[in-house]
């Protein structure tokens, strides 16, 4: 039986580091994103979705003929 005797040391973050001093302080309401980005987002979000709606009728027909 094969057995591995080579240990891979990861590092890790420190465990008893404070978080919550890190993060934002909570009374502070955060940036609103512009016009722009949120329209992107919203493309990004809408034509993928209305690519696989749409496909399904562009390729009718193409497919396995039983003739």
């Amino acid at each position: 039986m094969y057995t591995m005797s080579e240990v891979t040391k990861l590092p890790i973050a420190n465990p008893t580091g404070n978080l919550i001093a890190e993060s934002a302080p909570l009374d502070e309401t955060p940036e609103r994103a512009s016009l722009t980005v949120r329209m992107v987002t919203l493309v990004t979000i809408i034509v993928p979705l209305l690519g696989v709606v749409v496909a399904p009728f562009l390729v009718w027909g193409l497919g396995l003929r039983l003739d």
